[in-house]
């Protein structure tokens, strides 16, 4: 019988769950039915996990292909924040102060100047030079590049207000400048020069005239001036022939005159209220440039035809044009010339000066502002 159970397979399973059973009862208590512990299974190394990063002084140092891949996704979390899908808005970065409120500014103020002070009689020809000038450096002053970037939304027009201020100034120190010391200055470098003139001639064949030599019978009748008004005083005074003989042989005698005068010399507080005249001179031969019209500021003009009114009230004479011809009187007519020229520049320098104050002042307080904000650059 043994060997028979030897010999028969189907007996060996059977024998196997008895030992097995006897096992389970000696060590865990449990009966035949349990269930058997789950096995562990080792998975193979290329399935295994990646060991952690190491740290290093610079940083993770991933020891594999895996790591790396976490301390990249680490480094983008730590870069984006909590809360990485919102964008936080900068505020809008100014431009360069130095750029925009110095030298824009006063790359605008110049040209409109100059435009003024040269070409103010060709109007409106100054005005576009200026305003082209204004636009040219405006980008400068306010790049686009901040305009999108939302300077216009935060304020940041004080550039753009200073180029305006830059034009605006530049234009009515051009204008000041040509009315009082270029337009003079124009009128007798421009102008014709004629010699030997008579006081009793037509005034329209002299309308041109920059220049004018008196022949020497014509002379300032110092009795028939007057002053016009106080403060200041306008001072009028007839030239007139007093029928002498020409100043170049072969010219035309001088015929005394009636009561008719063409030609006045004027000035500025340089007479008394009557029978005094000290505007540059009289006596035979005089010298004399043409006065200059009047403008914007300067309404010179306006006031000696008052005053000639009024001599000729006076002295019982006939302004024998209605529009008489108004000079002054000079010794010598190119070194006037000279001295209006450099007058009109220093207008100019002057009205730059104080315009360059102006910005500096607005530099200062930019500079001041972004350094109390934190930021910013010069």
């Amino acid at each position: 019988m043994a060997s028979t159970d030897e010999g028969d397979p189907s007996a060996r399973p059977s024998v196997l769950a008895s030992l097995r059973g006897l096992g389970a009862r000696a060590f865990g208590g449990g009966d035949d039915k349990s269930p058997s512990p789950t096995p562990r299974i080792t998975p193979p190394v290329s399935a295994r996990a990646p060991p952690p990063p190491e740290l290093s002084p610079g940083g993770l140092r991933p020891t594999s292909s895996g790591g790396a891949a976490m301390a990249v996704g680490l480094s983008g979390a730590l870069s984006a924040g909590t809360t990485p899908s919102r964008k936080v808005r900068q505020p809008a970065p100014l431009p360069r102060p130095m750029v925009s409120l110095i030298v824009a500014p006063m790359f605008t103020f110049a040209a409109t100047s100059l435009s003024f002070a040269i070409l103010l009689q060709a109007m409106p020809l100054p005005a576009m030079l200026g305003t082209m000038s204004f636009l040219v450096a405006l980008p400068y002053s306010l790049p686009s590049a901040q305009i999108k970037a939302g300077a216009v939304a935060a304020g940041a027009l004080m550039p753009v207000a200073i180029g305006l201020l830059g034009l605006v100034g530049g234009a009515l120190t051009g204008i000041y400048a040509h009315e009082l010391y270029i337009r003079p200055f124009f009128a007798a470098a421009l102008g014709q020069t004629y010699h030997n003139v008579l006081a009793s001639a037509p005034g329209d064949a002299y309308r041109d005239a920059g220049e004018l030599h008196f022949a020497k019978s014509s002379s300032v009748r110092v009795e028939a001036a007057i002053g016009y008004r106080a403060r200041p005083t306008y001072c009028v005074a007839p030239i007139m022939d007093d029928g002498g003989a020409g100043g170049v042989p072969g010219q035309p005698v001088g015929l005394p005159q009636g009561r008719a005068a063409t030609f006045w010399a004027v000035g500025i507080d340089c007479c008394g209220t009557r029978g005094e005249f000290s505007c540059g001179g009289s006596g035979s031969g005089i010298t004399a440039v043409r006065a200059a019209p009047d403008g914007i500021f300067e309404h010179r003009t306006k006031e000696f035809l008052k005053a000639i009114k009024q001599a000729c009230a006076i002295g019982d004479l006939v302004a024998a044009d209605s529009d008489p011809i108004l000079v002054h009187i000079l010794d010598n007519p190119s070194a006037n010339r000279s001295r209006m020229l450099l007058l009109g520049i220093g207008v100019l320098f002057a009205g730059a000066g104080v315009f360059l104050a102006t910005s500096a002042m607005a530099y200062a307080l930019s500079v001041a502002s972004r350094g109390l904000s934190g930021g910013g650059r010069g």
